[in-house]
């Protein structure tokens, strides 16, 4: 096995849980977790908010930073929550993912985040042309079917901009792998 790869038998060793003493949510125990080799790879956290949350959550780029530090993660791609000035084309919070991206280049990729709802297109438009390096959708929160006619135009000029799209699955989704699937095969490979 490689020297960067986590043992896959490490996530169920009962030795692996903390010492007492040892937090939980610390740089410790999650060394300890993934036997050193956070000393010998670079981590990055591949999906991080940045901004405020309509449920009252909110986390500033100083923060995410501190956070990362704390943990010995390299850096972060970064993207807005679902933000209460999100207005109708999330504008105002892509901003501020392109505030953190500057104001730390070297830690952050920043990703637009868009609503096929609304008139996503000159956002899109804006924040590919300024150097966001992705897309955020979030099929959930913003209502609307992952095959819906103004996601697939989003998956097609990203496709077309060489721009990966991050379609959240998680809590509040139902399975949505077989869906994905479905709508990635009907994009031409990559390069093509």
């Amino acid at each position: 096995m490689p020297a960067n790869r986590i043992p896959y038998e490490r996530y169920f060793e009962v030795s692996a849980l903390p010492e007492p003493g040892v937090p939980m949510h610390s740089y410790a125990y999650l060394r300890r977790l993934t036997s050193d080799v956070l000393e010998t790879a670079p981590v990055w956290d591949t999906h991080a908010h940045v901004g405020r949350d309509r449920d009252g959550r909110e986390l500033d780029f100083i923060g995410l930073l501190r956070d990362l530090d704390d943990y010995r993660v390299n850096g972060a791609v970064i993207f807005p929550f679902n933000d209460p000035e999100q207005g109708t084309d999330f504008r105002v919070p892509n901003d501020r993912v392109w505030d953190a991206y500057r104001a730390a280049p070297e830690r952050f990729v920043p990703f637009m985040r868009l609503n096929p709802n609304g008139p996503w297109e000159d956002e899109y438009e804006r924040c590919r042309d300024r150097g966001h390096r992705g897309i955020k959708l979030h099929p959930r929160v913003q209502d609307f079917a992952l095959n819906a006619s103004a996601a697939m135009e989003i998956y097609a000029r990203a496709a077309t901009d060489r721009l990966p799209v991050l379609v959240h699955t998680g809590y509040g989704m139902g399975a949505a792998s077989d869906d994905l699937a479905g709508i990635a095969s009907k994009r031409p490979p990559s390069g093509a």
